[in-house]
């Protein structure tokens, strides 16, 4: 079969693990989704590397075995699967990834508030972050703005005040604790991150404004998503 892996040194990387379901002594059963692991792969002469060998570094079990932290990994593995290129290195979103596959299998941070934290991360990460801090146009900080709800142009990819809102376009609509909430979560770390306190509807309010952004940005819906939502209207 054909397994595709994100690493630290080569990115992205489709390697072929010959006679994976059958080789305990290669793997053991190791390959399961959201596992860190060690493994050593060779050349194949122009075609897919071929994976020698895989040994459990990390294997947060207890990830698959919640539904929720499930589709929640399942979310943020599509996004870089979509998002990132073929043995392209990306060592802040494998940092990112890590670190929020770690405390997802912990008993920290809510889910829900993870996921925010990656996305806002994820997005700074890759050049496609959000303008939340000042108006896209006129610039004027979100201090000064009076707006409540203020307003988000996903075309402009920012906040747009009320004086230069024109156009059809209908913008998100955000409460001004989610946008300070936001620019709290994409500039802190994990210890902050735990600090959060909110209430489940601008938990809500401020989770779907993420996945909105995330979605216009790379132009497509993902299925993770879908499956996502459904574990959360249950």
């Amino acid at each position: 079969m054909i397994a595709t892996f994100f690493t630290l040194t080569h990115g992205k990387i489709p390697l072929l693990a010959k006679y994976a379901r059958r080789s305990v002594k290669r793997f053991g059963g190791v390959l399961d989704f959201f596992s860190v692991l060690n493994i050593v792969f060779s050349k194949n002469r122009g075609r897919i590397p071929i994976l020698k060998e895989a040994s459990p570094a990390h294997p947060y079990e207890k990830i698959r075995s919640d539904i929720k932290k499930t589709a929640y990994a399942g979310y943020w593995t599509e996004l870089i699967a979509e998002w990132t290129e073929e043995r392209h290195p990306e060592p802040g979103v494998y940092s990112l990834f890590v670190d929020m596959l770690r405390e997802l299998n912990s008993a920290g941070a809510p889910p829900e508030l993870l996921s925010i934290a990656f996305q806002m991360r994820f997005a700074c990460l890759t050049g496609i972050e959000p303008v939340l801090k000042s108006c896209v146009k006129c610039e004027s900080s979100i201090e000064t703005i009076s707006d409540n709800p203020v307003a988000f142009d996903m075309e402009k990819g920012g906040l747009i005040c009320s004086k230069c809102r024109t156009g059809s376009n209908k913008p998100f609509l955000l409460s001004r604790g989610s946008v300070m909430r936001l620019n709290w979560i994409a500039n802190g770390d994990i210890e902050r991150i735990r600090r959060i306190r909110c209430s489940e509807a601008s938990l809500a309010e401020t989770d779907a404004f993420a996945e909105a952004f995330i979605v216009y940005r790379i132009g497509k819906k993902l299925k993770s998503l879908d499956f996502l939502t459904a574990i959360r209207e249950r």
